[in-house]
């Protein structure tokens, strides 16, 4: 007959073996089934050293007390020597087994109130990286607005504010270009949101020829874009994620000509 070790390790009857109360045929098959099977031979050892620590720390003396209290007084009279030894027996047996459910419970709460701990230490934790995270994006969007911020104060840079197509004609977007320097910055922010798939693409018109500015993306902190020297204009389309080579001119949104 196959055993199912499963089934043994969560029926109780480990715990009822290491306490003492497990029917000796079970016992002996116990036993047999331990030396064939290292993981029940295993639990078995697991579960006496937990009762070791279960027994190491003592039951609150409240309780103790209380229980001690309610053991019959040495001067209440018994009919017979005999009697009286087997009532007594009978009261520490009672309170022996009371103390052990007491001392198990204390010893469960305290594994409990230690689960809890644990359990708000690691959401603590996780909160704390969740505010290091905001923290962290918050430092990089004040250094890509620093950097937006020196460019803008840049001697020679031009702001240009980009207009809506006939199609798109609600919409404008600034960008900024230095003609000295090449540096460009253009933040999209002001485009409504493009569907799955889509992105804003920024184009830099040079001897009537249109150059990749660089894609927009929500999720990029830095504002700066490719560089251009010579440009005579700038535009953004939508194109589809990842950009095109060529832009999609029945998809511009907003153009501008540079002033010369």
């Amino acid at each position: 007959m196959q055993v199912d070790i499963k089934d043994i390790l969560n029926s109780g009857m480990i715990e009822e073996y290491v306490l003492g109360t497990l029917p000796e045929a079970e016992v002996q098959e116990l036993n047999r089934l331990r030396e064939l099977h290292p993981e029940i031979d295993e639990e078995i050892i697991r579960t006496e050293e937990a009762m070791v620590r279960a027994f190491s720390k003592p039951a609150p003396v409240a309780w103790k007390k209380e229980i001690l209290s309610a053991l019959p007084s040495p001067e209440t009279p018994a009919p017979a020597l005999q009697l009286r030894r087997n009532n007594t027996f009978k009261w520490v047996a009672v309170a022996a087994g009371l103390l052990l459910v007491l001392s198990l419970g204390f010893n469960m709460k305290q594994s409990g109130d230690l689960k809890e701990s644990l359990a708000g230490m690691d959401k603590m934790r996780k909160e704390n990286e969740n505010m290091q995270a905001q923290l962290n994006g918050a430092l990089a969007d004040m250094n890509g607005m620093d950097q937006t911020l020196q460019a803008v104060f840049k001697p020679g840079t031009q702001k240009i504010v980009m207009q809506g197509t006939p199609a798109y004609a609600q919409n404008s977007s600034v960008v900024y270009w230095n003609p000295e320097s090449g540096e460009v910055y253009w933040d999209g922010r002001s485009l409504p949101a493009l569907p799955a798939g889509n992105q804003y693409q920024l184009w830099a018109i040079v001897d009537g020829k249109p150059q990749n500015g660089g894609l927009y993306d929500p999720a990029r902190r830095d504002t700066r874009m490719l560089a251009a020297t010579k440009a005579q204009a700038f535009a953004v389309t939508i194109e589809p994620e990842g950009g095109s080579r060529n832009p999609s001119l029945d998809k511009m949104v907003v153009m501008a000509n540079v002033r010369s």
